[in-house]
């Protein structure tokens, strides 16, 4: 017996619902840790969300290269071509050479936290999506925010960010 399936075209709706799906996932699991990576269904949702959420979902940092903005301070467009997944985000880079060395070291690359804002979490206990536009680099990492409200408020007192997140990456 032979057996067929028949896949459905995604619509937005349902991309947009997947998304929003997998964000609200995301947060839980982030919000949860280390204790999700614990539990047999942490890590169940972890695995499905770093195999689903690249694939639906839009390039980190809009698809521009995150090393062409660490190494030359400049917003260079990704290629889909060379391509990358790393914490559950799809990134482009301008060549494969950038790619290479994004893997070799995603941590100095790569947006804090996923890409969520750390004052909105830190100050309010709410986890909101960074966008490309409100963000900065602090003692070589990136950071980027929901809003130029919580920017300024990183702006104002980096380091206490900044301890946060050295916290919860231990």
């Amino acid at each position: 017996m032979q057996l067929t399936a028949k896949v459905a075209p995604l619509t937005d709706s349902v991309v947009d619902s997947v998304q929003a799906l997998i964000t609200q996932v995301s947060l839980a699991c982030y919000a949860a840790s280390p204790w999700a990576d614990c539990c047999r269904v942490g890590q169940t949702l972890k695995l499905v969300i770093t195999l689903i959420a690249p694939l639906i979902s839009s390039p980190g940092f809009d698809g521009y290269c995150p090393v062409s903005l660490t190494v030359h301070s400049v917003w260079g467009q990704g290629d889909p071509a060379h391509m990358a997944v790393y914490d559950t985000q799809r990134f482009l880079f301008a060549n494969e050479q950038y790619k290479k060395q994004f893997l070799a070291d995603p941590k100095a690359y790569a947006p804090v936290i996923g890409g969520f804002d750390v004052v909105s979490y830190v100050a309010y206990g709410k986890w909101e999506v960074g966008q490309r536009r409100y963000g900065c680099r602090y003692r070589d990492r990136t950071y980027i925010f929901a809003g130029q409200t919580t920017m300024t408020e990183f702006s104002e007192n980096p380091a206490k960010y900044d301890e946060w997140i050295k916290l919860s990456e231990e």
